[in-house]
């Protein structure tokens, strides 16, 4: 009989999370632009209109709105899930992985729509 190791799929998980998102952060980011860009959130623009918030009522998974200080309202959207539901409230997304509190497990993280130990 062949034993399962848990602990290695989790581990396994967790690096291919990272290695996915690493990925697709280098595939977003391609491209030219100046020093000041590359400090900017994707959903903020070159615009003169500055972001003033989030409107959280309208999260969804793929989309975050915004307010701008010209009156104006800007969308961010993405194929990759942006959120997570908890109750009847959307939550960002936290990919850190952290020290974990569970004492069978070193790291983890819990804080998306699933949790890797």
């Amino acid at each position: 009989m062949i034993k399962f190791d848990f602990r290695s799929l989790g581990i396994f998980l967790m690096v291919y999370l990272a290695g996915s998102i690493m990925a697709s952060t280098l595939l977003a980011k391609s491209g030219s632009r100046n020093d000041d860009d590359s400090k900017k959130k994707p959903w903020q623009t070159g615009s003169n209109s500055k972001i003033i918030k989030e409107d959280i009522s309208k999260r969804n998974k793929f989309a975050k709105h915004f307010e701008n200080s010209d009156g104006s309202i800007s969308m961010f959207t993405s194929p990759h899930s942006q959120h997570y539901k908890v109750g009847n409230v959307w939550k960002d997304i936290d990919l850190t992985i952290k020290t974990s509190t569970d004492p069978a497990f070193a790291f983890e993280n819990i804080e998306n729509s699933f949790s890797t130990f």
